[in-house]
């Protein structure tokens, strides 16, 4: 899921936890952004485009994958956790 980051704080701010576990679903920003008479959209990608990395492991992974040419180039290599 992805925010417009000038509303992102207002539709987080938003979303609420009045369910049986008293947790919040960012799913429920949908419901959010629609209430603002906002637009809420899909769009379809790659998970290479929007992997999230919380460990070094997991940048390393990704980084594996996306090394382009101009990483060659410039002799870098990808961070090994």
């Amino acid at each position: 899921m992805a925010f417009d980051g000038r509303r992102a704080l207002e539709i987080i701010e938003k979303i609420g936890h009045a369910n049986a576990k008293g947790e919040y679903y960012l799913t429920d920003a949908v419901t959010v952004v629609r209430d603002l008479g906002l637009e809420a959209v899909v769009i379809e990608t790659s998970e290479d485009e929007v992997r999230g990395i919380n460990t070094k492991a997991q940048l390393a992974e990704a980084e594996q994958g996306s090394c382009r040419p101009a990483c060659a180039r410039q002799h870098s290599t990808p961070a090994s956790p």
